[in-house]
């Protein structure tokens, strides 16, 4: 049990009894050091949390054209690599043109229905759909 104590002793050394003063240089260094391991840890959170960050997807459709009084068609079609995709074509009365509606990274297409009333009010007829695991789209 004595050498162990001897042993202890030789380690943490017994003379030390107070810190060492840190000049501007060491104060400097820590708060380097603190910084890159904030930067690193941040990074980190930010690379395995980023599909959590960016997309907001939402399952559940909260209405339909028929709601803004538009006469609408659901459609589905496939991507390359065979997932369905889910959408609306909302024709115009007299149109001008078509719109590729592609509503962005959260929600789903029927959090778009002003949009597509302004777009079919301007005489286009608009073609909207969700992305895989939006709305009805599988994925």
């Amino acid at each position: 049990m004595a050498r162990l104590r001897d042993w202890i002793k030789t380690i943490w050394g017994r003379t030390r009894t107070r810190k060492p003063r840190r000049g501007i240089k060491g104060i400097l260094f820590s708060l380097i050091r603190i910084i890159v391991f904030s930067y690193l840890g941040l990074a980190a959170v930010l690379f395995f949390f980023q599909r959590h960050l960016v997309y907001f997807p939402d399952r559940e459709l909260e209405g339909t054209p028929d709601d803004f009084h538009l006469r609408y068609e659901s459609v589905r079609f496939q991507a390359a690599d065979g997932v369905e995709l889910h959408g609306w074509f909302v024709p115009a009365a007299a149109s001008r043109g078509t719109v590729l509606f592609c509503h962005g990274n959260a929600g789903n297409i029927s959090r778009r229905l002003a949009s597509i009333y302004l777009f079919n009010s301007l005489e286009l007829d608009v073609l909207i759909f969700d992305y895989r695991g939006f709305g009805q789209s599988q994925g």
